[in-house]
């Protein structure tokens, strides 16, 4: 076959080129090559656990959120019928509930507390008296506690808004879930401390220093006296 020396010459000089223009020829390139697809096939395989990892937990969030948001409106329904028997209770009558501020948001929602004294229009807990609010007050934590008993419950003053009439339907309540739970209760209302079991007082002397007395209600009775120390 005939041969065009002058094209050849001409081709083989534009292909050294080329080669030239490669570069230097890299001897561990099969060896780097080999390297680099195995790190790519684990990248790869992590990748993909990954992946199906982020599924799984996905799917379990979920699963968790929606047997929260089950039991919490469960929980929610109970601690709401206890909380309008003891309203009822601490008013003698009237109605009170919990309501939901948006049943749709489970992250962002409240609760709002409405409350009807007797006589009075269905109303939020804000626009009560201070008294009705603290006796409001007083009826969800009872109701809670009444649901959920703990070993013991600590209140500051929660009766400080109270007239005397409610204080002696507060300490009368107080009393039935004193059987279950035990009260630490702050207060300067001199019935409550009548309802107490003990007291612990704490006077400071002319001296500047402090004092801790402690009264057992059930042994003065008997005893004639208390112990102070």
């Amino acid at each position: 076959e005939a041969i065009d020396v002058a094209q050849s010459i001409e081709r083989i000089s534009a292909l050294k080129d080329k080669i030239k223009h490669l570069g230097n020829i890299n001897v561990d390139a099969l060896e780097e090559y080999k390297d680099v697809k195995s790190r790519y096939e684990t990248m790869t395989t992590q990748k993909e656990d990954l992946l199906k990892s982020k599924e799984e937990l996905a799917k379990i969030i979920q699963d968790v959120s929606s047997n929260m948001t089950k039991l919490f409106n469960k929980q929610f329904a109970v601690i709401q019928k206890e909380f309008d028997r003891v309203f009822k209770i601490l008013f003698n009558g009237g109605e009170a509930r919990l309501v939901l501020t948006d049943e749709d948001d489970h992250e962002t929602r409240g609760v709002e507390i409405i409350a009807q004294p007797p006589k009075t229009k269905l109303q939020n807990i804000s626009a009560l008296s201070g008294g009705e609010k603290a006796l409001t007050a007083c009826a969800l934590i009872f109701a809670i506690l009444k649901i959920k008993p703990a070993p013991f419950c600590v209140m500051d003053e929660i009766d400080a808004a109270l007239d005397d009439a409610n204080v002696v339907k507060f300490c009368e309540y107080l009393n039935t879930i004193s059987r279950e739970n035990q009260i630490i209760l702050v207060t300067h209302k001199k019935r409550t401390m009548e309802a107490a079991g003990s007291l612990y007082g704490v006077s400071v002397a002319a001296d500047g220093i402090t004092n801790v007395f402690s009264v057992k209600l059930a042994q003065i009775g008997e005893k004639g006296d208390y112990h102070a120390g």
